[in-house]
């Protein structure tokens, strides 16, 4: 009896199987107050992405990063800022294209910058 349950337990550990397909991982010690005039919004929904690769849609040869799609968005948004920007409304999106010899995974951030300004 002992050994079946040794061994059931073992099978258990090791059948067992788990797949990310991405996260927010959104931490923040700072709060701000957006409910009066001190910010402006640079630019709205700006978008920014990464793109992967898969063989056959299960080889990964190269992953889609979501710092690599973040930096993308920073990248286009943050050219008109003087002053402390952030950050407003995130959203993330994973999207796949598949074919039949290949995929094509795609992570996009989309967020509005903000500037905040003296009260």
């Amino acid at each position: 009896m002992r050994k079946i349950l040794i061994v059931s337990l073992a099978l258990l550990t090791l059948s067992g199987c788990s797949a990310a397909l991405g996260n927010f991982p959104q931490t923040s010690d700072t709060q701000v107050q957006l409910a009066t005039d001190n910010f402006r919004i640079i630019r709205p929904d700006v978008k920014g992405s990464s793109h992967g690769f898969s063989l056959l849609g299960i080889i990964p040869l190269s992953q889609p990063s979501y710092v690599n799609a973040l930096s993308d968005l920073c990248d286009k948004g943050y050219r008109s800022a003087s002053g402390s920007v952030a950050l407003a409304n995130v959203a993330q999106e994973y999207q796949g294209t598949y074919l039949i010899l290949f995929s094509i995974p795609k992570i996009t951030v989309r967020a509005d910058i903000i500037e905040f300004t003296k009260e």
